[in-house]
C-alpha cells in the first residue's frame, strides 16, 4: 500500500514538474516583416528631404538677419554717442 502510494506522488510531482518545465523552454515565434520595394522608382537619398531650417536659403536668410540685427544695434549705438556729443 506505501509502495502504491509513494508512486503515485512521485508521478504525480513528475507530471507537475515536467510541463512547467517544458512551457519555459518553448520560444515564441519570431514575426518576420516582409520589406517590400519602393514604389516610386527612385533611391532613398535623407539629402534631397531636407528639413527647412537646414536647406541653403534658410541658412543664408539666418545670417543674414543676424548680420542686420547686428548692423542696427551698432547703428543704435553710434545714435546714441552721437547724442552725447552734441549734448555736451
Amino acid at each position: 500500500m506505501l509502495k502504491y502510494i509513494s508512486y503515485i506522488l512521485l508521478s504525480f510531482f513528475l507530471a507537475i514538474q515536467i510541463p512547467a518545465h517544458g512551457q519555459n523552454s518553448k520560444r515564441k515565434p519570431v514575426k518576420q516583416v516582409k520589406k517590400g520595394w519602393k514604389k516610386s522608382g527612385s533611391s532613398y537619398n535623407p539629402y534631397l528631404e531636407k528639413k527647412a531650417k537646414n536647406k541653403p536659403s534658410a541658412r543664408m536668410a539666418r545670417a543674414d538677419k543676424k548680420e542686420l540685427q547686428r548692423q542696427k544695434k551698432a547703428a543704435k549705438k553710434q545714435m546714441r554717442r552721437s547724442k552725447k556729443r552734441l549734448n555736451k
